[in-house]
């Protein structure tokens, strides 16, 4: 019996061990980026596969190099976050034209250089999913990181 309980008490704990870890490689991923300007984003629709696909978490590089034909920008048209790639540029003008890579043509509206809100820089296939539902259900996230510190703490303390 005591090993019975012995071996319970290791799998408890290792496991609060893991859900710990995994908590903090989450929030690390989500948060890092914060120090080097860039911000995160969940692709929401199959405008820039397949290069880009849905559920993605994007990084954004707000402090970006100057944009250039061929870049993947995130702007705002009408209160909706876009990234799309810039397939021209008018200097003279100072505005972008963009499309998506799935799209069969270029967005109606020309994006001015003052909209640009930065460059995809990276991005990370379907962990925009758990980004987004962390984003909803952070309550329930931060219980999860505690209830896993806890156990180790308490498998520390015997």
């Amino acid at each position: 019996m005591y090993y019975v309980r012995r071996t319970v008490i290791r799998l408890v704990s290792m496991a609060g061990s893991i859900v710990l870890i995994g908590c903090l490689v989450i929030v690390a991923g989500l948060a890092a980026p914060k120090f080097f300007g860039m911000e995160t984003g969940v692709v929401r629709s199959g405008s820039m596969e397949p290069a880009i696909k849905t559920g993605s978490l994007i990084y954004i590089q707000k402090e970006a190099s100057p944009v250039e034909t061929g870049d993947v920008i995130v702007f705002t048209v009408s209160d909706m976050t876009v990234a799309h790639r810039v397939i021209q540029k008018n200097e003279k003008e100072a505005y972008l034209i963009t499309k998506g890579d799935h799209n069969a043509s270029a967005d109606p509206v020309p994006v001015p250089f003052d909209r640009v809100e930065g460059k995809v820089v990276f991005c990370l296939p379907a962990a925009g999913y758990g980004a987004a539902w962390l984003e909803s259900h952070r309550l329930l996230f931060f219980e999860a990181a505690a209830l896993g510190a806890l156990i180790r703490m308490a498998r520390l303390w015997r």
